[in-house]
C-alpha cells in the first residue's frame, strides 16, 4: 500500500494492529480475538494518518536549524534518564547519535504543525468548556451509595436447607405484612444484632452476589431471600444517597483536561480527514 507514493511497511501495521488489541484485551479484560478484523482496520487507519501529517509537515516546514534538533536530543535524553537508556532505547552506539537525527527532526517538524492545527492549548473557551461538561456529565458523577439492613442464616449440615428457606420467607411475609425488619432479624439472623446494619457502602465495597439484589432495590424495598455459598440472605435498602454531578467549579482541572484533548483530536480529525480526501493511496497490505 502506498500513501502519495510513499510505501506503508506492512511491519508499521502490525505493531499498531498489536498495540490497539494489547489495550481493549488490558482494559477490558477478556480477549478480543472476534475482533481482529475491527482492530486491523483500525490500525491501518492510524497508520495512513500518521503518514499523512508526517507528509503534510514535511512539506509546510521544511527546514530546521540544527540547534533545534540538538535541543530535543538533549531534551530526550533527559527525559529517558540519560545518554546510556537513550542509545539503549534507538539500540545504537554513541558514535551513532546522527541515525536518529533524521526521525527526531520529523517529530519536531509535526509537533510544529500539530500546533499550528489546534491553535494555544492553553487558550480556554469558558462556554465551549460549560457546553463540553454538560455533554460529558456522566463522566463527573458522584457514586451512588445506600444502607442497607441486613438478615442472615448459614447453612447448617444438621439442617434442610428448603425448610431453612420456608422459615426465611414467614420472616419476609411478616415484614412485608408491616412487621420491623430489625426486629425481625434480630430475632432470626445468626449474625450478631449490631452486623444487622450494614451501614454505607458503594458498588464494589461488598462482595457481588450481594451487591447485584442490594442495588436493585427501591429504597424501603425488601429483597426476595436469596442464596450465596455462605447461606441464605435478605436485605433491605433503608436509605440510598444517589449519583449526582460534581459541580464544574470543584472538577474544572479535570475537564480542562478532557476538554483540550477532545478539541485537540477534533480539530486533527477535521485537518487529516481533509488531507485524506485529496491523498492518493493504492494497493492493499497483502501486495
Amino acid at each position: 500500500m502506498t500513501v502519495n507514493g510513499e510505501v506503508i511497511q506492512p511491519d508499521w501495521v502490525h505493531e499498531e494492529f498489536s498495540q490497539i488489541k494489547s489495550w481493549f484485551e488490558r482494559t477490558t479484560h477478556a480477549s478480543c480475538c472476534e475482533r481482529d478484523n475491527e482492530f486491523m482496520d483500525s490500525a491501518r487507519d492510524n497508520v495512513i494518518r500518521r503518514m499523512l501529517i508526517a507528509q503534510e509537515a514535511d512539506r509546510v516546514i521544511p527546514h530546521l536549524s540544527e540547534n533545534e534538533i540538538d535541543l530535543a536530543i538533549r531534551q530526550l535524553k533527559k527525559e529517558m534518564g540519560g545518554e546510556a537508556q537513550f542509545f539503549a532505547h534507538y539500540g545504537i552506539a554513541p558514535a551513532q547519535e546522527h541515525l536518529v537525527r533524521s526521525s527526531v527532526a520529523q517529530s519536531i517538524r509535526v509537533d510544529k504543525l500539530v500546533r499550528r492545527i489546534c491553535g494555544d492549548p492553553d487558550e480556554i473557551d469558558e462556554s465551549g468548556l460549560q457546553s463540553f461538561y454538560q455533554e460529558h456529565i456522566s463522566h463527573w458523577m458522584t457514586e451512588e451509595s445506600i444502607r442497607c439492613l441486613h438478615i442472615y442464616k448459614a447453612f447448617k449440615s444438621d439442617r434442610n436447607r428448603e425448610e431453612l428457606f420456608r422459615d426465611f420467607v414467614k420472616v419476609r411475609k411478616r415484614i412485608l405484612g408491616g412487621g420491623d425488619f430489625m426486629e425481625e432479624a434480630g430475632k432470626f439472623t445468626d449474625k450478631p444484632v449490631e452486623e444487622i446494619d450494614l451501614g454505607w457502602f458503594k458498588r464494589g465495597e461488598i462482595m457481588e452476589e450481594f451487591e447485584i439484589i442490594a442495588f436493585s432495590l427501591e429504597t424501603g424495598e425488601v429483597s426476595p431471600v436469596f442464596s450465596t455459598h455462605h447461606g441464605f440472605h435478605m436485605t433491605m435498602v433503608a436509605e440510598r444517597n444517589p449519583s449526582e454531578p460534581i459541580p464544574l467549579a470543584k472538577v474544572r482541572d479535570e475537564v480542562i483536561r478532557e476538554y483540550k484533548e477532545d478539541r485537540r483530536e477534533k480539530k486533527l480529525r477535521e485537518f487529516v480527514d481533509g488531507l485524506r480526501a485529496k491523498a492518493v493511496i493504492e494497493g492493499s497490505m497483502d501486495e
